[in-house]
């Protein structure tokens, strides 16, 4: 079912449910004041029966024939009068008991029901008091029937009926509006998913256009900040498709042609011509494992022989590797050593490939007589180890992509001989030992990564 008329029949079952409360509501309060008006009537009828008995009791002292007090105000000539007009409305005369103070009916227009008792009586009940002690009670039996209960129900008939038809306008004006709005309300929805199934039929360039001030509006925004982010996905997912064919197409060709060239006596297979074979296959099969590496890290399973390791030594070790580099450029290499030991539970191996890939790239763009600082210091939760070169920098649009596999800057960091996989291998190392790794960098000024790796709990 669509939402539209999901909305529309909503409305429609709220309003009957309503509607139906409402009929019950007042058929209930019109018999209670009905019966709240005859008691109202009664009680100022009798009060001066009431006052007639109260006397009657003080000058004997006693109930003495009060039955001929009771039949007086049932048949005298303001009683015959109501009881006309009572009889003209189909109503029966009201009847009147009398009961002592022990709740036995002494007295009664209705000579069955003397001996009696009060309690099992219907009807108003009023107690007779006499300096402040109930000397009995007075009983009016006057059943509510023929014309006054016809009116009773004539006029609850008359609200139902009010109420029904009101209900039935009610829901009619109520679908009519629920329709209204509900068309209203699904149109950016209906205007949403013919989007979808526009770009699902390969207008990837289409964006939705939304201005309903409302949820619809930001989902609008939301579902094109997607598709932006979907196609900033794409471009890359093909520049690393190509990027990979590139670096195994580029050795493969070398092996063939230096191989068809060797069968076909063009080339002596002379030990420097298997020595560069042996190169390209080393290549590619650096590149097929620097793939798997980066493979494992995806999934969380790339396994770790973490032992309790100084990192500073750790990094003095990779810097002795790489000084030859350093001297060749002239570069200074400097190690702000830290005082105290940084000892924490590594991967030496995947550690040392960080470190070499991080001081190494810092070296390869730092200019001739340049400098790189590797710094590391302790923070609350955490060491820091920082790698500073003052080469030319980083331009800002491609920072957020530096990590990415394959990833070429158009002017900076742009790779010398490498698969472009060491910043993409470094960053999952160090997240697979719980830690971050950051890049900051200003042109002309140089960049700056930081590791941050936790500490020993």
């Amino acid at each position: 079912m669509k939402l539209k008329w999901k909305i529309v029949i909503g409305f429609t079952v709220v309003v009957i449910i309503i509607g139906v409360f409402q009929g019950i509501y007042f058929q209930y309060k019109i018999e209670q004041k009905f019966e709240e008006y005859i008691l109202e009537t009664e009680s100022e009828k009798i009060t001066p029966l009431k006052n007639d008995l109260l006397e009657s009791f003080d000058y004997y002292g006693e109930w003495r024939n009060p039955e001929e007090i009771l039949y007086y105000y049932q048949t005298s000539t303001m009683g015959m009068g109501q009881n006309r007009m009572r009889q003209g409305m189909g109503m029966n005369s009201a009847h009147y008991s009398l009961a002592n103070k022990d709740g036995v009916v002494i007295a009664s227009t209705m000579e069955h029901m003397v001996g009696e008792l009060e309690s099992d009586l219907t009807g108003m009940k009023e107690s007779l008091i006499l300096n402040g002690i109930k000397i009995g009670s007075l009983i009016i039996s006057e059943p509510l029937n023929n014309r006054l209960m016809e009116i009773q129900n004539q006029y609850i008939l008359t609200v139902k009926e009010s109420i029904f038809y009101g209900t039935l306008l009610m829901v009619v004006t109520a679908a009519l509006l629920a329709f209204v709005l509900a068309a209203k309300m699904t149109r950016p929805l209906h205007y949403l998913m013919s989007s979808i199934e526009k770009i699902s039929k390969g207008e990837h360039d289409y964006r939705v256009k939304l201005k309903t001030n409302d949820e619809f509006e930001q989902l609008g925004y939301s579902f094109n900040n997607l598709l932006d982010q979907l196609e900033k996905n794409e471009k890359i997912r093909k520049m690393l498709v190509d990027d990979v064919a590139h670096e195994l197409r580029t050795p493969l060709t070398i092996l063939r042609g230096k191989l068809e060239s060797i069968q076909e006596g063009a080339l002596e297979p002379s030990e420097e011509t298997i020595l560069r074979l042996h190169d390209e296959v080393y290549r590619l099969s650096r590149l097929v494992n620097e793939l798997q590496q980066l493979s494992l890290t995806d999934a969380g399973i790339l396994p770790l022989n973490k032992i309790k390791t100084n990192i500073g030594e750790l990094v003095e070790r990779v810097m002795e590797q790489l000084q030859w580099l350093a001297d060749e450029k002239g570069i200074t290499l400097y190690f702000d050593k830290p005082s105290t030991p940084c000892i924490l539970s590594v991967d030496q191996d995947k550690m040392t490939q960080v470190f070499i890939n991080l001081i190494g790239n810092a070296l390869q763009h730092t200019n001739e007589n340049g400098k790189v600082n590797i710094f590391i210091g302790s923070a609350q939760n955490c060491y820091e180890i920082e790698i500073s070169d003052d080469g030319p920098g980083i331009e800002e649009e491609h920072l957020q992509y530096i990590f990415e596999r394959f990833y070429r800057t158009e002017k900076s960091r742009t790779r010398s001989g490498g698969q472009g996989l060491g910043l993409s291998i470094a960053k999952g190392y160090v997240e697979a030992h719980g830690g971050e790794i950051r890049v900051t960098s200003k042109k002309s000024i140089g960049t700056t990564f930081t590791i941050s790796l936790p500490k020993e709990k």
